[in-house]
């Protein structure tokens, strides 16, 4: 397990790892609610939550217009930073 600490963001507590002294990551957190149901409307909000999200590995890539994509184009993970 990481070296880690616990934030608690305006939606609900995260767990990001410890890097270095005075630095701390929080990889593949997710700053809007999934796209499906608000295609070309503005961002929503992401839904809170009460469990400790871990954020210690980066989301999927956005999809690229490169022959050997492996990424999932009916899926909507970018809306997480990365």
């Amino acid at each position: 397990m990481y070296n880690s600490t616990i934030v608690t963001t305006s939606y609900g507590p995260v767990r990001g790892r410890i890097e270095a002294e005075g630095v701390v990551s929080f990889k593949g957190m997710r700053y809007g609610a999934d796209t499906s149901a608000y295609r070309f409307l503005p961002p929503q909000p992401p839904t809170p939550w009460n469990d400790v999200v871990n954020a210690f590995e980066f989301g999927p890539p956005c999809a690229q217009d490169h022959p050997d994509r492996s990424v999932d184009r009916a899926a909507n993970p970018w809306l997480q930073m990365m």
